[in-house]
Formats: structure tokens, C-alpha cells, sequence
């Protein structure tokens, strides 16, 4: 995995004892005192008390927060078992990662988390990889190197947990605004992507023996059923007579029929402000013309193909040039 995403998920795994030290420091004091006189797992006094523990109140500050779901999954599972979590949920491995973490770091004594209960034994902590059981060998031959990485990271300091709570906080921050950023290009790059994928399935169905009104056939049935529209109408000048206008018309299901019109006979057939390059204007300023004669119930009201996306209505479909 990520490294800086597994250092990010071991930093902000216990945010939920943060969130209860907020919200009930004195419950809390009284429950790592009880978890302490019974040599017990914070989370388990937690549950025992309050029906919930900081493992669940820290995913639900995550996905608050917006943070990465492999940080959310890290918080809730980081004391769940190991086998069990990778059995149930593969893309959970960092969760693995930081419980192996935290028993070590416990060995090493760095650190208080306010849970009384005997670290795992290291042969445990190695079990479930291959990867955990040479960290693991490393930590123990490191000996009390931990503590002396404890002393030199500052940890040992007055009023270490309030800088400890801080840089959770510009973490979190940062992760949040990050993320954000992401789904939101996320997004973009998704729907840009539907478009291409749009124009590349119409473009490989084109082909020279097919005449314009059946190319225009298939375009409006694709755009009907990509779009999610109403009835829909193309149409283009005649060839060599300017007083027919020749459409095609899709309606409901994709069934479609090919018509001629006659063309207006004071007006242009194509609008001006399209007549050099595409764009989105409101349709009945310039066709009713051609609305009159047809037999299709089209919704004139609508302005552009965003609204009838939604509201499955008609966008206007302009000439073909």
C-alpha cells in the first residue's frame, strides 16, 4: 500500500478517543481508569459502558471529515482480528498493518493509549505475513531502541498529547481537503469519459455505405438513451432544394421514423447563432416552424440538455451540418 496513506492511517486510528475526551472527558477518565484496575481493552470497558467504543465513533468522524475509506476502515478495524478482517474485507489490509503497529509499539512501551491489556505476543503479531514477521523480528532485536526513538520524537515531552491532537487535526484537515479535490476530479474525469465513450461507440458504428439519415438515425438513438431524453428531433437542409427539409424523429423505446418538412419560407433553416459553430440555445425561439408539423409532444420549455438529463425531457437537437 501507499506509504504515506499507511503512516496517515496508523496517525489518526484512535481519532474516536479524541472525539470522546471532547465530548465526555470525565466518562472517558473514569473508563481507562476501570479498563486500568481491570487490566482490559479500553474499547471493551468502552462498549460495556457506553454501547459503542472509539473505533466506531472515530469512522464516523472520518467519513464526517470526508477521509480516504482506507482510513475509515483502518479506524473502525485496527481492533478487530486480523484473519477475520482479511477473510471479509481484502481491500481492508491496512488495517492488519496498523494492529501489528500498535501491539508493537506497545511492546516497545511507547506511548500511553489508555488500553491495560497484555500486548499481542510477537509470533502472533507475524503470523498473518510474511512481511509482519520480519518487521517483527527486526523489533525485537532492536531491543529498547523504541524508547530511545520515543525520547528523540519528543513524545516524552510536557503536553505531548495536545501536540499530538493537533497534528491530528492538520492531518485530518489536509486529508479531508485532499480528498475532496480528488472526487471532485473524480467526477469531472467520469463524465468526461461518458462523452468520449459516446462519440468513440458513434463513430465506430459510422460507416461509407450509410446515407445521412441513417447516420442520423443511429446518433439520435444513442443520444436519446445516453442522455436520458424525451422524443427527439434532427434535421438537416435537402439536397438542392431549399424548400424541403428532410428529419428524422425518435421516440419512446428508440423507435424512430424518417419524415419531410417543408422548409420556412421567411426564415432561415438554420439559426445563426449555430450557423458557424455549436451551441445551446432555446429551441422554440427558431423552429416553430418545424414543431407545427410534427405530431410529437415536445417539451419547448426546455433549455438546455443538463435540465431534461434529469428530468427526462426533450433537448432540442440542432441541424446537421
Amino acid at each position: 500500500m501507499e506509504p504515506d496513506l499507511a503512516y496517515s492511517a496508523g496517525l489518526l486510528h484512535d481519532i474516536g478517543k479524541f472525539a470522546l475526551q471532547d465530548i465526555m472527558p470525565r466518562s472517558l477518565a473514569a473508563i481507562a481508569q476501570e479498563a486500568q484496575a481491570t487490566a482490559c481493552a479500553l474499547h471493551e470497558v468502552e462498549q460495556r459502558h457506553l454501547g459503542t467504543d472509539h473505533t466506531l465513533l472515530g469512522r464516523q468522524l472520518a467519513q464526517r471529515w470526508r477521509l480516504p475509506e482506507e482510513i475509515a476502515l483502518v479506524i473502525w478495524l485496527h481492533h478487530g482480528d486480523p484473519a477475520a478482517v482479511l477473510e471479509s474485507l481484502p481491500t481492508a489490509k491496512a488495517a492488519l498493518l496498523v494492529w501489528a503497529a500498535d501491539n508493537v509499539a506497545r511492546h516497545a512501551s511507547i506511548g500511553q493509549s489508555g488500553s491495560y491489556d497484555g500486548p499481542m505476543p510477537l509470533e502472533e503479531i507475524a503470523a498473518p505475513s510474511a512481511c509482519l514477521s520480519q518487521r517483527c523480528r527486526r523489533s525485537r532485536q532492536s531491543g529498547g531502541a523504541g524508547r530511545t526513538q520515543s525520547g528523540c520524537s519528543c513524545l516524552d515531552l510536557p503536553h505531548a498529547t495536545a501536540r499530538y491532537c493537533d497534528l491530528i487535526q492538520a492531518s485530518a484537515a489536509q486529508l479531508s481537503k485532499m480528498h475532496a479535490e480528488l472526487s471532485l476530479q473524480s467526477r469531472k474525469l467520469e463524465m468526461a469519459s461518458g462523452y468520449l465513450d459516446f462519440a468513440e461507440a458513434f463513430f465506430r458504428a459510422a460507416n461509407a455505405s450509410g446515407g445521412p439519415i441513417d447516420i442520423a438515425t443511429d446518433f439520435a438513438q444513442r443520444w436519446q438513451r445516453f442522455f436520458q431524453t424525451g422524443s427527439v428531433c434532427i434535421y438537416w437542409p435537402g439536397q438542392g432544394d431549399e424548400a424541403v427539409v428532410e428529419a428524422v424523429v425518435v421516440e419512446a423505446l428508440g423507435h424512430s421514423r424518417k419524415i419531410v418538412v417543408e422548409a420556412p419560407a421567411d426564415g432561415i433553416i438554420i439559426p445563426q447563432p449555430i450557423a458557424g459553430r455549436f451551441s445551446l440555445m432555446n429551441a422554440r425561439d427558431h423552429i416553430d416552424w418545424l414543431l407545427q408539423q410534427l405530431e410529437v409532444d415536445f417539451d419547448t420549455a426546455a433549455r438546455c440538455w443538463r435540465r431534461c438529463a434529469a428530468t427526462a425531457r426533450l433537448w432540442p437537437c440542432w441541424p446537421l451540418r
